[in-house]
């Protein structure tokens, strides 16, 4: 075999020809685009595509959705007259109606119907629709940057195939919930994904003055997230854990977050809690009326309208005794995460027994550090916190998937599924959704489905070897 021919150089070295491209031709263009789908299927660097694409072929698609698919009136109205009460100077919630109900709201949610009411006055409810599609735009490329801190875990891809994110796109659901009955799930699913976010931007920054901030800012959004809807207090035993983790087990920190989010509840809601007039009759109703009726924990469902309990008879579903029952398993599996799989680096009751009798003094030596194994690390647990809530919500509307769908990608990587059973369960999933009205096998079968993806993701324990996938990334770091 001869050798390849050489050329002199402009320095006077001989380097070799580069090889000659290859002939074009209809077989060889064909190679290539087949390469390129290989590419786009197969390779997790290719993800970046798929960000793109899935953006922007979500905003087409709702584009198309509001001009072709006739508006749902749901709840927008009631929201309007509720919020249309308040503007005209009643702050009495036992005294806010609309024509499906009372207000059942903190008021977060006032001031931001209050402004859609003034958009929906001037310009119409096309353009409150092109609202909630910039708003579906826009958690769409929150989440990308959620996804792409968390897609790396040391030297491993979570999402190994890229088009599982573009998944999201397929949901007839979640499209209605959004530009078609404009529902406030939707802000609150915005401002819990901004939070996501803001904790993996806080492991990117040394610990000091700046990161303690950072977190603090991160509460105060996460307050005003509840000051929507309370579906927020979902996410918190895995928001608590984090921050707990944050701070190395000072206790007394956490406190202090707590006040941070009563503070921000404080000033969204001032009209309603009247606070300078403590011992006047009046502010005392209006007190107790907003307090009550927003933040209401033994508010009685519509058994004929709940997609994940339909199965068992009414009477069972609006006992109490069920209510506290799915209290109890909630803080059951939540312990058992707990222990098994997001303390791995510490014994969690010893950590604990140390903040109690020092509040003060950090207990734990491993912080989540400025890695990547730190950013999925996050997600994972305030995912599996806010599944668990799903899973034991007494009760689940329509409208209540998007509470957890922008995380269903992650969760399905955490469970190690093969990639060929993905969009099955997806779309079973969906399915479940889409049933109209609810049933018992479609109830059922939804039940069934979450607690198989949780029992999935505990199996699998993605991230059992967390510790060690920090000192590795750290190592790195430091040669």
């Amino acid at each position: 075999m001869s050798a390849p021919e050489q050329s002199i150089s402009y320095d006077g070295e001989k380097s070799e020809e580069k090889p000659p491209l290859p002939e074009f031709t209809f077989k060889n263009l064909l190679l290539d685009v087949l390469d390129g789908i290989k590419y786009m299927l197969n390779d997790p660097n290719a993800i970046l595509l798929y960000y793109v694409l899935t953006c922007l072929a979500e905003s087409m698609l709702n584009k198309v959705i509001i001009h072709n698919v006739d508006y749902t009136e749901i709840d927008f109205t009631t929201y309007r007259q509720q919020v249309q009460l308040v503007k005209n100077g009643e702050l009495n919630y036992n005294n806010i109606y609309g024509d499906s109900g009372p207000i059942v709201y903190p008021a977060g949610f006032i001031q931001i119907y209050s402004l859609l009411d003034s958009i929906y006055k001037t310009d119409g409810l096309v353009m409150i629709q092109q609202v909630f599609r910039f708003l579906l735009t826009v958690t769409f490329v929150l989440y990308i940057f959620v996804y792409q801190f968390s897609n790396r875990t040391g030297e491993k891809f979570l999402l190994k195939k890229p088009w599982i994110f573009s998944i999201l796109l397929l949901s007839k659901r979640m499209h209605s919930i959004y530009v078609l009955r404009l529902f406030n799930d939707c802000f609150v699913t915005f401002f819990m994904g901004l939070v996501i976010l803001l904790l993996q931007v806080t492991t990117k920054i040394p610990d000091g003055q700046a990161r303690a901030w950072l977190l603090f800012f991160t509460s105060a959004v996460y307050s005003y997230a509840l000051s929507i809807k309370m579906n927020a207090l979902l996410f918190a035993p895995g928001l608590f854990y984090i921050l707990y983790l944050f701070h190395g087990g000072r206790l007394v920190t956490i406190v202090v977050h707590i006040i941070t989010i009563l503070a921000v509840q404080v000033c969204v809601a001032w009209d309603f809690l009247q606070p300078f007039d403590l011992y006047g009759l009046e502010a005392m109703e209006i007190r107790n009326a907003y307090l009550s009726n927003a933040f209401n924990f033994n508010r009685k469902f519509f058994y004929e309208w709940t997609i994940n309990w339909r199965f068992l008879p009414e009477d069972v579903f609006q006992n109490d005794s069920f209510h506290k029952l799915l209290l109890c398993i909630n803080g059951v599996l939540l312990a058992g995460f707990v222990v098994s799989r997001w303390c791995t680096n510490f014994n969690p009751l010893t950590v604990i027994v140390k903040s109690l009798v020092n509040p003060f003094k950090a207990h734990l030596n491993n912080n989540l550090n400025n890695t990547s194994v730190s950013s999925a690390y996050i997600f994972y647990v305030l995912s599996i916190s806010n599944l668990i809530g799903v899973i034991c919500s007494r009760s689940l509307h329509y409208q209540f998937l998007s509470w957890y769908y922008f995380q269903l990608p992650f969760l399905y990587a955490l469970a190690g599924w093969n990639y060929y059973f993905i969009p099955v369960f997806h779309l079973l999933h969906e399915l479940c959704w889409c049933t109209y009205p609810p049933n018992e096998k479609s109830s059922l079968s939804l039940v069934m489905m979450l607690l198989f993806l949780l029992g999935s993701i505990w199996r699998n324990n993605h991230f059992r070897d967390y510790n060690v996938l920090l000192k590795e990334d750290e190592s790195k770091k430091n040669k």
